[in-house]
């Protein structure tokens, strides 16, 4: 079997521009860019200074408007489709006032899919075992 460290030959790895001590279950707006694969150009192309979206592009932001109906505490303040990648800031809201002492997701867990990430666990004092803690991809 071939070790994870040695399958990609660290070829596609980007080192992590995360804060490594942060708790990003925290409530907060956080400003994230996703980029296409090779930079292709897959959501449209710019025409005149103007954005004009394809196909792939409209069901991009078709999803993107369809994160609060999944996430209950998520919203997306704000967002932009360019044509090889996307600009959002994520709202993460508990609804709950956090007071001293109090842990900080008491509202509804925030789950990510691809990550090794989840808002659900308790928070730990070592940042490394930390289940809130964000993983290198």
């Amino acid at each position: 079997m071939i070790e994870p460290e040695y399958k990609f030959r660290e070829k596609y790895r980007v080192p992590s521009n995360r804060l490594q001590n942060h708790d990003y279950s925290s409530d907060g707006a956080y400003f994230i860019t996703i980029c296409t694969k090779n930079r292709e150009n897959y959501f449209g192309e710019i025409k005149d200074g103007v954005m004009v979206m394809n196909d792939v592009g409209e069901i991009a932001e078709k999803f993107l408007q369809e994160i609060p109906d999944h996430f209950q505490n998520v919203s997306i303040d704000t967002f932009i489709i360019m044509p090889n990648h996307v600009h959002m800031v994520v709202m993460i809201e508990s609804g709950q006032s956090v007071e001293m002492g109090c842990p900080v997701n008491m509202g509804c867990p925030v789950e990510t899919r691809q990550c090794l990430v989840s808002t659900s666990g308790s928070k730990s004092e070592s940042n490394d075992s930390s289940p809130n803690r964000f993983q290198n991809q």
